[in-house]
């Protein structure tokens, strides 16, 4: 048998709060920002019809809304025990029970239907143990307080009392005034000036008699299609309302304006203290900084003095939040309830948001040129060729690229036209260009502002990183530790990384050892343009960028060290005997001083050595 569902119409948006049930309201909006945290368990109880199944169907929705994973199970007590008893007819009263202990917010109405039910006393006793054991929260319902509910076990009478009981009363004058507006409100009419007021005046015993007495109004409006006006309302609901004839009202308002100073004058600092209070705890709001003024004497001064800052952090944690739903209304910080509602941790708040705005940061952007057919450096180039190789398809290929070579050369350049090609191909690529100082003097700057998740966060968008003058990075702990997991983070995203200095990621001095197999896991190149031209070794190529080698400068492990095959000085007499004629042979002398190695009969390191070993 399955839980019953929440009623969509039973929110904390609209349930009207007046002072016979401000209590209630602010205790139920506590438990369902931060369920088993506080008041556990709620009771709640009141005669029929005055909203406390609203009340406990709005703590459903609204932490389900607020914690999207938590197990909400909302039962009437009745529909329970109906579950239990079927069943056990299937033979599934253990799973059953498992249903209900593992809840995480247990929601029961009716509870009041437990008197002399001593077997579904007993299921509630060890679903609630199990549930309470693992933190979850229990909230009831009940026509009156658990000490008049008959025969209940005193074990359960303990538990019920050992959170918070709220009753809720009848609503006074002007809160059956808001109601009535409200709901009409909901129906999309409006009601004639009176109409409201008048209709508070009647003496109904609960919100469903108001409700009902409206509906007739309502309906006559809907289907004459005229306005009710205020002196049509007692006829229409066949009641007697009492009202005052003009010269007592008036006398009664003479009155009112001649007391409102000694009125005024007269609220004590504590009653303004518990007014302010009810009011921001109804709304939601942590009062605990009110809370403790109230417990210690105050001067008037000092309770609006503290009534003024309470309420301006207030307005600025609701422009805080509105600040990072307007910056990404997909935000987990959104569901920080414990902070984005409490005013003492608005410093808290305050970090939450430039954690969001570090985050949502537009990344660095590189230069909008040069393009390749813009670079100036020679097509032909090795370099330039596995740029274009890793710009047609990043991520997949050459994975780090790293281009070294010294000043002037034209890395950055190079570098910039890669970022620009994959701009070109892919638009929605999300792209981050910058030098090492600037990666280092960001990191620096978010550490400062106690902003480091939301820099990390930022980066970790990037699905090209393209790091320029990485020796400025060369001798920091911090940064190289930051781009070591940004490294593996972005790598696993399926993004591409570039990187480009002066030297070799062996060469170059302070760069811990992690980092530098990873710069060199992928493809090392130098660009070294008047060398590369002088040698006059760079293979004739057929293919697209494509065919380009997947290694450059292969290693080979020699005595537990990592050292390039050209110092390794084999003969290669027979390798390149064996080369396909098709492809250009270089003599052995030009193969050492060639600073591109290319095999093109063995491009594995591995296949190479078994071909000399043997």
């Amino acid at each position: 048998m399955s839980t019953l569902d929440l009623d969509p119409r039973f929110t904390f948006d609209n349930f009207v709060v007046g002072a016979a049930n401000r209590l209630a309201a602010a205790a139920a909006r506590r438990v369902a920002d931060a369920p088993g945290a506080a008041y556990n368990p709620l009771f709640l109880y009141s005669a029929s019809g005055l909203g406390k199944t609203h009340l406990v169907m709005a703590i459903g929705a609204h932490a389900r809304r607020v914690h999207p994973n938590l197990t909400v199970v909302y039962e009437t007590l009745e529909h329970l025990l109906e579950g239990v008893m079927s069943a056990i007819q299937a033979g599934e009263r253990d799973a059953f029970r498992n249903r209900l202990r593992h809840a995480d917010l247990l929601l029961l109405d009716d509870v009041q239907f437990l008197a002399g039910r001593r077997g579904a006393q007993e299921e509630l006793l060890r679903a609630w143990d199990l549930l309470t054991a693992r933190g979850g929260q229990v909230v009831l319902a009940s026509d009156r307080p658990p000490t008049e509910i008959d025969d209940l076990d005193q074990r359960l009478l303990t538990r019920f009392s050992g959170g918070l009981i709220a009753d809720i009363g009848s609503p006074e004058y002007e809160t059956r005034i808001v109601i009535a507006r409200s709901k009409a409100e909901e129906r999309g009419q409006t009601l004639a000036p009176g109409v409201a007021e008048t209709l508070a005046r009647v003496e109904f015993t609960n919100v469903r008699e108001l409700q009902g007495a409206l509906n007739r109004v309502l309906a006559v409006q809907e289907l004459e299609g005229r306005t009710v006006t205020a002196e049509e309302v007692a006829h229409l609901l066949g009641v007697g309302v009492e009202t005052r004839k003009a010269d007592e009202f008036g006398a009664f308002l003479n009155d009112i304006a001649g007391a409102v100073g000694e009125v005024v004058s007269g609220v004590s600092a504590e009653q303004r203290l518990a007014d302010a209070i009810l009011r921001w705890e109804g709304e939601g709001f942590r009062t605990r900084r009110l809370e403790l003024a109230l417990d210690s004497p105050v001067s008037e001064i000092e309770a609006d003095t503290l009534i003024d800052e309470f309420e301006s952090d207030v307005e600025r944690l609701r422009s805080i939040g509105a600040r990072i739903r307007e910056l990404d209304p997909e935000a987990p910080e959104l569901e920080r309830l414990e902070v984005l509602r409490n005013p003492d941790r608005l410093h808290d708040a305050e970090a939450l948001l430039a954690a969001v705005e570090a985050r949502t940061r537009s990344l660095p952007q590189p230069p909008t040129s040069p393009s390749f057919d813009e670079l100036a450096l020679p097509a032909s180039l090795f370099a330039v060729r596995a740029a274009r190789a890793v710009g047609e398809a990043p991520g997949t290929r050459y994975n780090p690229l790293y281009v070294h070579g010294p000043a002037g050369a034209g890395k950055s350049a190079l570098l910039v036209a890669l970022a620009n090609e994959v701009r070109s191909q892919s638009p929605d690529t999300a792209i981050a260009y910058l030098t090492g100082r600037e990666f280092a003097d960001e990191l620096m700057d978010a550490i400062q502002h106690n902003h480091v998740d939301g820099w990390r966060s930022r980066y970790r968008r990037a699905r090209l990183l393209v790091l320029d003058d990485v020796d400025a990075i060369a001798g920091t702990e911090r940064v190289q530790e930051e781009l070591f997991h940004l490294f593996d983070d972005i790598v696993r995203a399926g993004g591409q990384l570039v990187f480009a200095a002066e030297v070799a990621p062996r060469a170059l001095a302070g760069l811990e050892e992690r980092l530098r197999t990873r710069m060199e896991s992928g493809l090392v190149v130098e660009l070294n343009e008047g060398a590369e031209e002088a040698t006059g070794t760079e293979p004739e190529t057929t293919g697209s960028a494509r065919d380009v080698p997947a290694w450059v400068e292969p290693r080979v492990p020699v005595a537990g060290n990592d050292v390039p095959v050209a110092h390794a000085e084999p003969d290669l007499t027979d390798v390149l005997d064996e080369a396909p004629q098709s492809e250009p042979q270089l003599p052995v002398d030009d193969f050492f001083r060639s600073r591109e190695k290319v095999l093109w009969q063995w491009p594995y390191v591995e296949d190479w050595l078994e071909t000399e070993a043997g």
